[in-house]
């Protein structure tokens, strides 16, 4: 009798073991599967003087849909501390600030993108991916002290020639103002794309995967306190 009780809660023992073995893996795996855990850092707690203009987030952009559920834009993080470098810069030379479209890019989201528009001059192919999926390109323009953005001969996602840096077709001042966005930010180690006026990619990162983690939400937002899809706080 005595015997079969020890055999009884030493199997009970291990179960419960077992058990809470396993959802502490899970709970690790979900863990890691998030934007900070792969080394992202939120660009809005990291460079607060930015303009967040996120089209995807709203239905202002060439798909006329929301795309995205979340307005936050990251980058991984030698991208983004050399990006707040260049905020900084332009601001304390030019009294100029970026207005920021687009960050990080999820690939599921790429893949809705070229479903729409399979052009690779503009969206890149999702089988390869673009350094959007990979949290090392960027989109935005120039604005002034007021938040207004500054002439660049086109809007964002303007799928034309006039796009391109070697358009001719745009006046002075909209070329004046695409070099000097330009100047800052190869200054800080990101590339102009040469078919979008808009899209800098940070090209010392380049051993980098293709993600398709969702973006987090608003820390206002977020269920709770601990919730692992939150913008910590950065410096």
């Amino acid at each position: 009798m005595l015997k079969t009780i020890r055999s009884a809660g030493f199997v009970l023992l291990l179960v419960v073991f077992m058990t809470l073995t396993v959802s502490g893996f899970t709970k690790d795996d979900t863990q890691t599967d998030t934007l900070t855990a792969k080394g992202f850092l939120c660009l809005q707690d990291l460079v607060p003087e930015i303009i967040p203009d996120v089209r995807y987030a709203t239905t202002n952009n060439f798909t006329h849909k929301q795309i995205y559920d979340s307005d936050r834009l990251y980058l991984l993080a030698p991208a983004a501390r050399q990006f707040k470098m260049a905020a900084r810069y332009l601001k304390i030379t030019s009294n100029l600030y970026f207005r920021v479209f687009d960050a990080y890019r999820p690939l599921s989201v790429q893949k809705k993108f070229w479903a729409i528009l399979p052009d690779p001059n503009f969206v890149a192919d999702p089988k390869t991916g673009s350094r959007h999926n990979r949290g090392a390109a960027i989109d935005l323009t120039l604005a002034d002290s007021e938040g207004n953005a500054l002439e660049m001969g086109t809007e964002f996602d303007d799928f034309t020639s006039l796009a391109a840096w070697s358009a001719e077709a745009i006046s002075d001042e909209a070329r004046q103002n695409r070099n000097k966005l330009k100047e800052v930010m190869e200054k800080f180690g990101f590339k102009a794309l040469p078919s979008e006026w808009w899209h800098f990619d940070f090209v010392e990162l380049q051993n980098t995967v293709n993600l398709d983690i969702p973006i987090p939400p608003k820390k206002q937002d977020a269920d709770s306190a601990d919730n692992q899809l939150t913008c910590p706080e950065q410096n």
